[in-house]
């Protein structure tokens, strides 16, 4: 099926009724061979079914494997900010890719591009690129 729609709500779960990826976009364009293309979009990855990880940027794409996400890029303006963690942590840059795993948490999250990585008031890092696990808890920066 291929066809567009100007606003979306999209909710990927585990099949037990957990949440594990939403998607918000403005502008979806749905493709039988190039999965969906969500523009101008946010998106949350959940642990447990609890918010764990908001994505926003200006350009969100999705490919979907059956019924599951197979891969998340995001492009323009990247913020990533942890959510309902003691310690919250946000990065920004230019380019994301998202590779989920059977489950969503450990997957790979790769950035590139005037990275930046803040941790509460006291912590900020930069590079050009990072790559992390889906809840940022084990992060590289590269320079």
């Amino acid at each position: 099926m291929t066809g567009e729609l100007s606003r979306s709500h999209a909710v990927f779960s585990d099949g037990k009724g957990n949440r594990k990826l939403e998607l918000w976009g403005t502008k979806t364009s749905l493709g039988e061979k190039e999965g969906a293309q969500m523009e101008g979009t946010s998106a949350i990855l959940y642990q447990e079914g609890k918010p764990a990880l908001k994505i926003v940027a200006k350009n969100v794409r999705i490919e979907i494997d059956g019924r599951k996400p197979s891969r998340l890029t995001a492009q323009g303006s990247v913020s990533l900010e942890t959510m309902g963690q003691l310690d919250a942590r946000t990065i920004k840059c230019n380019n994301l890719v998202w590779l989920p795993k059977d489950n969503p948490l450990q997957g790979v999250l790769e950035g590139s591009g005037n990275v930046a990585f803040l941790s509460g008031a006291d912590m900020e890092l930069y590079g050009s690129r990072f790559t992390a696990d889906s809840v940022l808890q084990k992060l590289k920066i590269l320079p």
